[in-house]
């Protein structure tokens, strides 16, 4: 792997590992040359991909490319699980907060709707409980409104 301006030349080759690399690489790159990978590339890749399938499998594509562009001591530090924080926590771009809105209302959703019925366990009669069946309706409805966000809209393809 090369970089113009001195950097890193080799794969075992170490080199400086910021603190704030050790906490996450990604962000790292952000902010960084050092490490002669195309983060626009990436975060392409991760916007464009993030609404059709689990983080866990950008997550698991990222991974391997770095493992094939980074030094190890860099390396050391990337886990898959780290990745899918930065996707899911520290990325900003508008698709990738939304998508995770989404998600974590789906989430919360099941759960609610999982919640709103009781089994009595003296007469065996199942009933409705009020406060999970309006948390169910709530979410729905915030759901729906964050499917609107045009964030999660396709980008229009002009002619």
């Amino acid at each position: 792997m090369s970089h113009e301006g001195g950097g890193v030349d080799e794969q075992n080759m170490e080199v400086p590992v910021s603190e704030h690399a050790r906490k996450c690489v990604l962000c790292d790159m952000a902010l960084n040359d050092l490490y002669n990978i195309d983060i626009e590339t990436m975060n392409s890749y991760i916007t464009k991909n993030i609404g059709k399938t689990h983080p866990q499998k950008i997550a698991d594509d990222i991974y391997e490319v770095l493992k094939a562009k980074l030094p190890d001591n860099v390396m050391q530090h990337v886990t898959r699980e780290k990745i899918v924080e930065h996707i899911e926590v520290h990325m900003t771009h508008p698709t990738v907060v939304m998508t995770n809105v989404v998600r974590d209302l789906l989430q919360i959703a099941k759960t609610a709707k999982a919640s709103s019925t009781i089994r009595c366990e003296e007469n065996h009669i199942e009933m409705i409980d009020s406060k999970a069946v309006n948390l169910y309706l709530k979410t729905i409805g915030e759901l729906q409104s964050a499917l609107r966000h045009d964030a999660l809209r396709p980008a229009s393809k002009s002619l």
